[in-house]
């Protein structure tokens, strides 16, 4: 069972990553079709430049439908504050009948840690 889940992060983290990958590399074709669009109208090539912008706006438009892609899988992979604060509360409260001194020692830790959660999960 933590093979498992330990591979559907790593998996869901390589598809993440993937797609960022595709989406820079997209970025930089646009880049240089941007430097080809300038080129062509300082040359007065009014045809190329119709072509290139098309191929640009061809090109937004992939950028966009991975960069959905993208946003679905950070959705699907996002912890909510609600449940990291749950698994915290849980932990909290197993290290209190573990070790109660502990516990007692870690109160400033654990305020500190929620509150950097709840600013990062926000």
């Amino acid at each position: 069972m933590e093979k498992e889940r330990q591979a559907s992060v790593i998996s869901s983290q390589k598809q993440g990553d993937n797609l960022k990958q595709i989406i820079n590399i997209l970025a930089d074709q646009k880049l240089e079709l941007l430097r080809m669009i300038d080129e062509a109208i300082t040359e007065g090539d009014s045809d190329k430049v119709l072509e290139l912008r098309k191929q640009a706006a061809t090109l937004d438009n992939s950028v966009a439908q991975w960069g959905n892609q993208l946003k679905e899988v950070d959705k699907k992979n996002r912890i909510t504050l609600a449940i990291y604060i749950d698994v915290m509360s849980r932990i909290f409260d197993a290290m209190k009948v573990y070790n109660a001194d502990l516990y007692f020692k870690t109160l400033d830790f654990q305020e500190n840690h929620l509150y950097e959660a709840a600013k990062m999960l926000g």
